[in-house]
């Protein structure tokens, strides 16, 4: 709590801050848990919530009431939404390198697998990022630096050559 402290001055200021934290640091805990099941993740939404609060105390002026609960709890729920959402975008590098470098050998695996293998390299990648991990075109246009607009076309052109490919591979 000494951290949280250290960035709020007046001392009325740090004292609600103090009220808040001891009130409701077991509630936000228990809710970050019930939807990360992870004890240090959990501790991350909370410590991430409380730190808004300080840097914010001017919005917490009634202290302990209803209202403030249930705004920290949306708070630590939409922190532990995040950490989600962080956690999935995660690249696991052995797949990725597998399906981007060179041609891989996909020989004994799903047919799809096997039409993957066959598309060119940024193709392939671009597949992978949308629909393996997940990631919005916005997301894919950042990565590899493009418009949101170019990503677009380039993930509707890789998928229009997979399909010409496993079409001519008997898939479809």
């Amino acid at each position: 709590m000494l951290i949280y402290l250290q960035t709020i001055e007046p001392p009325a200021e740090k004292s609600l801050f103090e009220t808040i934290y001891l009130e409701y640091r077991g509630l936000l805990m228990r809710e970050a848990k019930s939807f990360l099941k992870d004890n240090s993740l959990a501790e991350d939404a909370v410590h991430e919530t409380f730190l808004y609060v300080a840097e914010n105390i001017f919005k917490f002026r009634a202290g302990v009431c209803n209202e403030t609960a249930s705004y920290l709890v949306k708070t630590v729920r939409s922190r532990s939404i995040d950490i989600l959402r962080s956690r999935s975008r995660l690249v696991d590098l052995d797949f990725y390198e597998q399906f981007t470098e060179g041609r891989p050998d996909c020989t004994g695996l799903s047919p799809l697998a096997e039409c993957m293998a066959k598309l060119p390299e940024r193709h392939r990648t671009i597949l992978i990022m949308r629909y393996y991990y997940g990631f919005k075109v916005k997301e894919i246009a950042g990565q590899l630096s493009m418009t949101e607009g170019t990503a677009r076309s380039a993930v509707a052109r890789a998928k229009a050559k997979l399909e010409e490919i496993c079409r001519r591979e008997g898939v479809l």
